[in-house]
């Protein structure tokens, strides 16, 4: 960390001067919750609070700039995802292209509950063949995952039921 970065509690100090302001409160009402303190999980809570046009809490403040600080620092020596911590999982990949893949997967069985609702005669399967884009999603994970996550729960909603 650099001696050049205000202690957390000046951070904190500087941000209840936006409390009051009514994008900052629905933010903090609604906002993203985080459900660990990882690197990954913060730049998240940063990038929701920004786009939604309100500041993140000064823990998220502090990890993205000290963050930044240690890759500028380092001239080039350290990548991006060296100087957020983020490490790759086996098997799993990157924390990014993870997330856009689980992303991208919730969409899919969205899109299959929405077609369920649509018309009762579907089934898992068939829905999970239409939503898929050829040979590149498993038609058959998908409909693991639809059972799994319950996504009949969502088609019960989007009925009305």
């Amino acid at each position: 960390m650099s001696e050049s970065f205000a202690p957390i509690d000046r951070i904190k100090e500087l941000l209840t001067f936006v409390q009051d302001f009514k994008w900052q409160k629905r933010f903090k009402k609604t906002g993203f919750k985080r459900s660990n303190d990882t690197p990954f999980e913060q730049i998240l809570s940063f990038r929701h609070a920004v786009l939604s046009g309100a500041l993140p809490d000064a823990e998220t403040l502090a990890c993205i700039a000290f963050s930044f600080d240690r890759y500028i620092s380092k001239h080039g020596e350290l990548s991006l995802d060296e100087a957020f911590k983020l490490r790759s999982k086996p098997k799993a990949g990157n924390p990014s292209a993870q997330y856009s893949r689980g992303n991208e997967i919730n969409s899919l069985l969205f899109n299959m509950a929405c077609l369920r609702a649509n018309d009762k005669s579907i089934s898992i399967e068939k829905a999970a063949g239409m939503v898929a884009p050829d040979e590149v999603v498993n038609t058959g994970n998908l409909e693991r995952q639809y059972t799994e996550k319950q996504f009949s729960r969502i088609e019960e909603i989007l009925r009305g039921e």
